[in-house]
């Protein structure tokens, strides 16, 4: 019985690494996304982050890439190296910056006696080590270099097995990386702003990570059986460093404020009447 429940385990992974899979070096689709820059202080127009799903795959196209059965190791090697300069070419590097949403969006609150916001963004700790054996169990540690975490995007995939039982694939994509936020739930920005704008900001108001890639991608994995329906959980994370947060217009694409991972404000939109 367990033998066959690792060979269902095997199938679903094999299923979702297929569809990540998919993104080969002929299928490349033709778009590229804009480079930012730290200094920036305007996002091109239309433009609210890097597409963590897309940036992820192919990251991992590379290490997907199989020798041939008739191709030579020379030629395995060079075609690796093509593969890996047409996505720099294309798409943002580990050296350049990426930007993106979180998928719990922060709460704002106006503290009107000090003309301020107070943004509280969502993060959870990210842990390092195995996974119990089916079980989800987590036998981790805290990560000591990229302790918090959270949530960019996630994906669903849903299978049919010959037998007829369904398998639903969860796959959550986290942005990790350092700070001061052991232990804590959410981080707290503060945003002066004078009463006389406030409501309108607040309307237009958003937040980002911006980070550049520190490390490869990693994959922990959760496994769950409720009957005729198994569950599988993969996360999927992103390693970044050099990390800022970024307060910006909706509506405008400016840039209003800017925070560095010990949650300091090192940058304010000097039009945006405000108190000190």
């Amino acid at each position: 019985m367990k033998a066959a429940f690792v060979l269902v385990v095997l199938t679903v992974f094999t299923f979702l690494v297929a569809c990540d899979a998919e993104m080969s070096s002929s299928q490349i689709v033709e778009h590229a996304k804009p480079v930012l820059k730290y200094e920036d202080t305007m996002l091109p127009g239309n433009f609210f982050g890097h597409d963590i799903i897309e940036v992820t795959s192919r990251r991992a196209v590379v290490s997907r890439e199989r020798k041939a059965e008739f191709e030579t190791t020379e030629e395995y090697q060079a075609r690796l190296r093509h593969l890996a300069m047409t996505l720099e070419s294309r798409y943002p590097t580990r050296d350049d910056m990426h930007f993106f949403i979180p998928s719990e969006l922060p709460r704002y609150y106006y503290d009107a006696d000090f003309e301020r916001f107070i943004i509280e963004v969502p993060i959870s700790d990210n842990h390092t080590g195995e996974r119990g054996e089916f079980t989800g169990r987590h036998l981790g540690i805290l990560s000591p270099d990229f302790p918090a975490a959270f949530e960019v995007d996630r994906s669903i995939y849903k299978v049919k097995t010959p037998l007829g039982r369904e398998h639903r694939i969860n796959v959550h994509y986290e942005v990790v990386f350092d700070g001061c936020f052991e232990g804590k739930d959410s981080m707290v920005l503060v945003f002066p702003v004078s009463r006389e704008v406030a409501r309108d900001i607040k309307e237009r108001m958003s937040m980002a990570i911006v980070g550049m890639i520190a490390e490869p991608v990693t994959e922990t994995l959760e496994i769950h059986e409720s009957g005729d329906i198994f569950t599988q959980q993969e996360k999927v994370k992103l390693f970044l460093n050099k990390v800022e947060f970024w307060v910006f217009d909706k509506k405008s694409m400016e840039v209003f404020a800017k925070y560095n991972s010990n949650m300091e404000r090192i940058y304010i939109k000097d039009i945006v009447p405000m108190t000190q």
